[in-house]
């Protein structure tokens, strides 16, 4: 219960850092990506979407995530539907030219329904996006993260998957 109060207090923590360190305007215009992931383990196989949204400074991207995904395996102490939830960082390489490379990183907790019931655990993933502008505001990828799910029953995955990303429009 500690660490998932102390994965909350981080979440909240790069969040307000991401919007410390935008430059003064007259609104904050976020950006943010969706991601669809399959989710591939040694003994368990699943799929997750997420949310990033990030306020950026620069090639830089501070904000935070939310998802959700399901595991399922032989072995019921592995299955489980979870949420993962935490702080993001982007970096982005050529975001204003097509084709353009993205590495993202994330770290925060899961909270979900496992065969013991509800539990709480560590997450961490990171990953590397190929993407296309599709234009000024939006753009299409695909790459391939890995993902670490602590607590009741260590599970790593590889994820391979689809983002599709966007920039607000400016005035």
């Amino acid at each position: 219960m500690i660490r998932a109060r102390v994965a909350g207090a981080l979440a909240l923590a790069w969040a307000a850092a991401a919007l410390a360190v935008t430059p003064a305007r007259a609104e904050v215009r976020p950006e943010g990506a969706v991601d669809a992931v399959g989710l591939v383990a040694a003994d368990a196989f699943g799929g997750a979407a997420t949310v990033d949204l990030w306020a950026p400074a620069g090639p830089l991207r501070l904000g935070g995530v939310l998802g959700l995904g399901a595991l399922t395996s032989g072995d019921d102490q592995r299955s489980r539907v979870l949420m993962p939830v935490g702080a993001s960082v982007g970096l982005v390489f050529g975001g204003d030219r097509r084709p353009f490379f993205d590495l993202r990183l994330r770290a925060g907790a899961w909270a979900g329904a496992t065969s013991q019931g509800l539990r709480v655990g560590g997450w961490l993933a990171g990953g590397a996006y190929f993407g296309y502008a599709l234009g000024p505001n939006v753009s299409l990828g695909a790459g391939v993260s890995a993902w670490l799910l602590a607590g009741h029953g260590h599970i790593v995955a590889v994820a391979p998957g689809l983002t599709f990303a966007w920039v607000p429009f400016e005035d």
